[in-house]
């Protein structure tokens, strides 16, 4: 029968194995244990007072050099020859150093397409591409996933836990990339750039999206009407006039839409939230689109041009209604 971390509920098969991993939590979890015992009895070191510890003794094969107490920190005594970067164990070391050199030790071969790996854990996720095994499950789902980090992504989407926050507005994040992201909203960088036009964009997706615009590309088909799409957003989209999906339900009237935006400016109709705000007299708008209408007012643009008279509109819908006087055409 295996042993339980009462912690993190993984199992181990030997107790020894199972005390080693409980010391992961000292300092993390600081009353969970049921007996203290002094640590100088057991490493000789004037650092360490005192630790929590459940059984009272540590396992034989357990070293001073396997656990970090308090504020006390490692030696990185082992140093990289090409960036001087310093390390506590030598085989991180050696992992690091075959990122510079390159090297790809031949036991690390996968031997389905012979590709090969310069470290094991890589050749195992990638064995699993092609063995289709997923042994990682969610608990909440029971979704399966090749790599635990994509689980423990996925698991953020059942506990809402957002472990990443920015710094200049606090707000919080479940992904390190969408964090990495929403910071240029604040620092105004845009790192990727059109070869044709020379556009600057904030994220590598939104480049890809405009590049399709130069290069009329639509790699995304529908299934039902065989019609291209150049965004895969926009397929999602469309697939839902042909199977009427409405997978976005609002949580007060339970009304139903096709695309997330939508439920949420139609939530705002019931919070009447107005998170967009005019920088010249401060009036709120549910929509951003009404508030780059209004702003309009203001700095007096007219974007909207007129194909008989050249009259220019601040909005689209002002030079419909202008267009009809043109063709005498009353609305519906």
């Amino acid at each position: 029968m295996p042993l339980k971390c009462r912690l993190c509920e993984r199992n181990f098969i030997s107790f020894d194995r199972l005390q080693v991993h409980k010391y992961r939590h000292i300092g993390a979890f600081g009353t969970w244990q049921k007996k203290r015992v002094s640590a100088l009895g057991f490493f000789g070191s004037p650092y360490v007072k005192t630790f929590n510890c459940d059984y009272g003794f540590l396992p034989k094969s357990f070293s001073q050099n396997n656990l970090t107490f308090g504020n006390q920190t490692k030696e990185k005594s082992y140093q990289c020859k090409y960036c001087h970067k310093g390390f506590i164990q030598s085989g991180s070391l050696k992992r690091h150093i075959r990122t510079h050199t390159k090297e790809k030790p031949v036991p690390r071969q996968c031997e389905y397409c012979q590709k090969w790996f310069s470290q094991s854990g890589d050749l195992k996720r990638h064995i699993r591409t092609h063995t289709q095994e997923k042994p990682f499950r969610c608990e909440y789902c029971h979704k399966r996933f090749t790599v635990n980090g994509s689980l423990k992504r996925h698991m953020r989407s059942h506990t809402k836990e957002q472990p990443y926050q920015c710094g200049y507005c606090h707000k919080r994040f479940t992904l390190n990339w969408r964090l990495k992201e929403h910071i240029r909203t604040h620092t105004k960088e845009k790192p990727y750039q059109c070869k044709f036009c020379y556009k600057w964009f904030s994220r590598s997706g939104d480049l890809s999206r405009h590049i399709r615009t130069h290069t009329k590309e639509k790699p995304h088909q529908c299934e039902y009407c065989h019609k291209g799409f150049s965004h895969s957003g926009d397929l999602t989209t469309h697939i839902r006039t042909h199977t009427e999906e409405t997978p976005h339900r609002c949580e007060y009237c339970y009304k139903g839409f096709s695309q997330n935006v939508h439920l949420k400016m139609h939530i705002r109709t019931h919070t009447k939230e107005k998170p967009y705000q005019c920088e010249y007299c401060h009036k709120g708008f549910s929509r951003s689109g009404s508030l780059t209408i209004h702003i309009r007012t203001h700095t007096q643009e007219k974007p909207y041009r007129c194909e008989y008279c050249y009259k220019g509109f601040p909005s689209s819908s002002c030079l419909t209604k202008h267009i009809r006087t043109h063709n005498k055409e009353k609305p519906e």
